[in-house]
């Protein structure tokens, strides 16, 4: 299930509004992590299984915030 371009990106704009509304850092698919996020999604639509989607978001998610906390050891 791969969206049209647009929604995509609406939809990862929605779902980092939700992670900084709930104190995370913002965070971004890399391209070579695509084709992980696009089987993930396919997995929660078809049977409702997260854990996939979950995971991957969790590990960029700790990722962004090393950079974040790295970023402001040195200021």
């Amino acid at each position: 299930m791969v969206l049209p371009d647009g929604n995509g990106r609406t939809a990862r704009l929605l779902m980092n509004y939700q992670l900084m509304r709930n104190g995370f850092v913002p965070i971004s698919i890399p391209v070579k992590m695509k084709e992980h996020y696009f089987y993930s999604l396919e997995e929660y639509h078809n049977s409702g299984k997260c854990d996939q989607l979950i995971k991957m978001l969790a590990e960029l998610e700790k990722k962004e915030i090393i950079k974040v906390i790295g970023t402001q050891k040195k200021s």
